[in-house]
């Protein structure tokens, strides 16, 4: 691929700076150039199938909302098509139309001619992309029929016990059935599926006479299966081991921690269990390890927004918080805030309850409130390690909140999170935790506020027909922004506006949607607003206040995505009614 690369800069595609840091990203996180090039937004699939056409002469394929016939995908094996990136898409007669992501990939070839020349067919080679053989890749197996095989394995061998309790009565049977080969397979299936699936959480739930697994993927909970009642007990014993959790232990709630290595990639699982009136229900938290911090703009925070953020991370000291409820996606802000200051020059320590990403050359620490270590005794115990920047994961009280306004007073740059509604909202919230509205206002730098609303699929995005009043009150909510506000966000109000929503296709799940983006609000703490804290404002005085200023809204944030077609209107509005 790093002929590709050059194909790119010598066609002014990309620039020679964009290659070089290309290449620096392969070197550092492993990933192909390709993987790169559109993660990062640089190329769409579609045009980097194109090139690649045009670079290798060869006819491009796209499989993504292709379905292709068991019999003709399975002439190769699935291990085959997952080491080499390469899948049969098509048979007519002996001739066979094979897709690759790396042409140019002999090893691929050869093995690719071995397994077909005993019965003679003819190769017809295309090129193709990542995101084609993975949805190719997909339609091998799917989690209903893998599991099904277990399950019946499994029939045999609980055959034998009257009753799901039963299972665990005796010792010896117990390390059995923990370590047994089905119940491990259908652990492995339901978490490699999950993965697959980019979901973010795995349930799974015992109930009277089942157990249900449901996958949250872009913020909503699908049920993906339901299994037998009598693999709970099995399951969730084998989720304890792996994750480290005591298996005789069912009264109380339990967290355990474990990293895997799944299709190449490193995950982190956070388990939880908790008990239930059924058995036990857990619930496993999937963290990309391997995944490196998104940008600023990959969050979505953009135009004015992204201009004040990026001002404000070059302050020496003072607090930068990041509001929004649970789920809003703070964790990953406050990721790739971190990763943009860390540099050698700078000592950054983190206290978290858990610690979710880790970043290299950032000292990372996890409160452990059971033996009294919580984020007021840590902060105090971060202040004597020389810290230049200060991450706690929350402010939760008085004591942590007073704990980092004087540290951010004293020439420490503290990055923090609080649970409000909006920007605005945070300063009441901290001044209720009893800090003086002096100290605040001299320590403040900056507030982000922010909610996460699904993507549109990019695959199957179209025209949605929006009542006209209903279009026109959400316009209006935008078009008194500042021109030159508007230029920024690239939105021009004289042209017809448009919303969009997907249509559903396999690549997505037929859902629409696929990932998420934040919708967010930067409030920044001027000297006006300065003088509005010390005098003890309501947030009435705030609001006219920002009304003078060229501050977005959330929810204008949001409109200006969803006219942009990132986003839909009805993800807005349901994101910023409260």
């Amino acid at each position: 691929m790093s002929d590709i690369l050059k194909h790119l800069v010598d066609n002014k595609v990309i620039t020679q700076e964009q290659a070089i840091n290309i290449k620096k990203e392969n070197v550092n996180t492993k990933k192909d150039i390709e993987t790169i090039l559109v993660n990062n937004r640089i190329l769409k699939d579609s045009e980097l199938l194109k090139i690649k056409s045009n670079f290798y002469n060869l006819p491009e394929a796209n499989l993504v909302n292709q379905s292709i016939p068991k019999e003709t995908l399975s002439i190769i094996t699935q291990d085959l098509a997952q080491n080499y990136k390469c899948v049969v898409f098509n048979k007519t007669g002996r001739v066979l139309s094979v897709a690759m992501v790396d042409p140019q990939n002999y090893n691929a070839r050869d093995a690719i001619d071995f397994v077909t020349r005993k019965k003679n067919f003819e190769i017809k080679y295309f090129v193709t992309t990542n995101s084609s053989i993975d949805y190719a890749l997909k339609q091998y197996t799917n989690i209903s029929s893998e599991l099904q095989e277990a399950i019946g394995v499994a029939q045999d061998k609980f055959d034998d016990f009257d009753t799901e309790a039963d299972i665990f009565n005796k010792e010896e049977d117990s390390t059995e059935f923990v370590q047994n080969a089905p119940i491990s397979k259908m652990v492995s299936v339901i978490i490699r599926h999950a993965v697959e699936g980019a979901a973010s959480d795995i349930h799974i739930e015992p109930t009277r006479n089942e157990v249900r697994v449901r996958y949250r993927v872009d913020g909503v909970l699908y049920t993906s299966l339901t299994l037998p009642k009598y693999t709970h007990t099995a399951i969730v014993s084998r989720i304890k081991v792996i994750g480290g959790l005591k298996i005789d232990e069912t009264r109380i709630p339990q967290d355990g921690r474990i990293r895997l290595k799944i299709d190449g990639g490193w995950y982190d699982f956070r388990i939880s269990s908790l008990p239930v009136s059924e058995g036990e229900k857990i619930v496993i938290r999937i963290l990309d390890a391997s995944k490196g911090a998104p940008t600023l703009e990959e969050l979505g925070i953009e135009g004015r927004n992204l201009d004040v953020v990026n001002s404000e991370l070059k302050s020496p000291n003072g607090m930068i918080l990041v509001t929004g409820p649970t789920g809003s996606g703070k964790s990953t802000s406050l990721f790739s805030i971190l990763s943009i200051l860390n540099n050698e020059e700078v000592n950054i320590v983190t206290l978290e309850d858990p610690i979710e990403y880790t970043i290299k050359g950032v000292n990372h620490s996890q409160v452990k409130p059971e033996i009294g270590y919580n984020f007021a005794n840590g902060l105090r115990s971060f202040l004597r390690q020389d810290p230049d920047v200060i991450m706690v994961g929350e402010i939760r009280d008085e004591e942590t909140a007073e704990l980092s306004v004087h540290a951010a007073l004293t020439g420490h740059l503290i990055i923090s999170t609080l649970h409000t509604n909006d920007a605005i909202g945070t300063i009441p919230r901290i001044l209720d935790m009893h800090i003086e509205p002096f100290l605040l206002s001299s320590c403040l730098n900056v507030i982000i506020a922010q909610r996460l609303v699904r993507r549109v699929c990019e695959y199957c995005k179209e025209e949605v027909m929006i009542d006209e009043k209903v279009k026109e009150e959400y316009l209006n909510k935008i078009k008194d922004l500042p021109p030159e506000i508007l230029k920024k966000y690239k939105i021009d109000l004289s042209k017809e506006k448009k919303f969009y929503k997907g249509k559903g296709c396999v690549y997505c799940g037929d859902t629409g949607y696929k990932g998420r983006i934040s919708i967010n609000e930067v409030f920044k703490i001027n000297d006006e607003v300065k003088t509005l804290i010390e005098k003890g404002s309501p947030s009435e005085e705030y609001r006219k206040l920002l009304e003078k200023q060229d501050f977005v809204t959330m929810e204008q944030d949001g409109i200006i995505k969803a006219l942009k077609g990132i986003t839909t209107l009805s993800d807005v509005i349901s994101a910023t009614k409260n």
